[in-house]
């Protein structure tokens, strides 16, 4: 009698290619989610340090461009400076403010609702004011705080912190 050969994959064979199989799906997947991850990181301390460098180039415009600080209303977490850009009309001065509100940092110019600096996903901590010199009107304050990325629960690889320190000078022009 004659055997027919058939063709096809041994029990051994199949066990060696599912197994490899798995392994390379398993580096596939894995390499993956680290991607993923590494991407959410990246975001995060992107998102932090720009949120971060923007709210302090607000600042700086405007300290250099206010006639002075206004301190009755400032401490060392809230800064009140008087100024004549951007006035209301008929107005020949104005105040605008920078203090931490719902952990952001906003600006609040006379006559009009506070306006946030940082992203939703950014909280303010830390925020100080500095000032430096004796007479108001030509001073130099000191800016710092940290911005820190707001996590979302659950996922505390995205945690992100930026320190953020500055001076600026009063103008007056």
């Amino acid at each position: 009698m004659k055997i027919k050969h058939i063709n096809g994959f041994s029990l051994l064979e199949a066990v060696v290619y599912t197994g490899i199989s798995s392994i390379v799906l398993l580096t596939v997947v894995s390499y993956v989610f680290w991607m993923d991850e590494s991407e959410s990181k990246s975001k995060a301390s992107r998102e932090t340090s720009e949120n971060a460098k923007y709210a302090m180039e607000i600042l700086g415009y405007e300290i250099r461009g206010a006639t002075s600080i206004y301190t009755p209303t400032t401490t060392p977490t809230q800064l009140s400076l008087e100024t004549k850009q951007h006035l209301p009309e008929g107005e020949t001065f104005s105040f605008v403010d920078f203090y931490i509100c719902e952990d952001r940092l906003c600006m609040k110019k006379d006559g009009t609702a506070p306006v946030f600096l940082t992203s939703e996903s950014i909280h303010i901590e830390n925020l100080s004011f500095e000032i430096l010199g004796g007479d108001t009107e030509n001073d130099s304050v000191t800016v710092s705080f940290d911005a820190v990325y707001a996590n979302y629960p659950g996922v505390p690889d995205n945690y992100s912190r930026a320190g953020i320190k500055s001076s600026f000078s009063i103008r007056s022009y």
